[in-house]
């Protein structure tokens, strides 16, 4: 009976503590979406024109770059980061925006170097959240589509 009461003590005991740390896990303080600053927004540009043809966002500019250095429709572009440690809001915000601003969006198949869709949808209930965060980031940088 004493080992009994023993590994009852030991699994209470266990529990015990498995549930005090996950409790100091969630616990802690997050980080709000809009203020992590772990996204960028790229562009990728003619090598003779400089012209946009392509704006994109990603968390891993490193990873992005090689998809698109391999991809047959956009190898000859330059990859031209424009906006680095930004937060999830302005990212898509921006590359919104400068899909616009540069008109990349062309849905025209023959030209599948461009943006095919839109970074965010009209339709998305965040639309004008997203697009406040876009014009603070150009009203304080500098950018060119051309």
């Amino acid at each position: 009976m004493p080992m009994l009461v023993e590994g009852a003590r030991q699994t209470i005991n266990t529990v015990v503590n498995t549930v005090q740390e996950i409790t100091r896990e969630i616990s802690k303080p997050r980080k709000k979406k809009e203020e992590e600053k772990n996204h960028n927004v790229y562009v990728l540009r003619n090598h003779n024109t400089k012209k946009v043809e392509y704006v994109g966002r990603t968390q891993k500019l490193e990873s992005a770059e090689y998809r698109h250095h391999n991809n047959p429709y956009r190898v000859h572009l330059d990859f031209d980061p424009v906006a680095r440690n930004v937060s999830q809001y302005t990212a898509r915000g921006l590359e919104q925006a400068l899909i616009m601003e540069c008109r990349t969006l062309n849905r025209n198949k023959d030209f599948p170097m461009n943006n095919q869709i839109n970074g965010v949808s009209i339709r998305n209930r965040n639309y004008n959240l997203y697009w406040d965060y876009a014009i603070t980031w150009r009203s304080e940088n500098e950018f060119s589509c051309n």
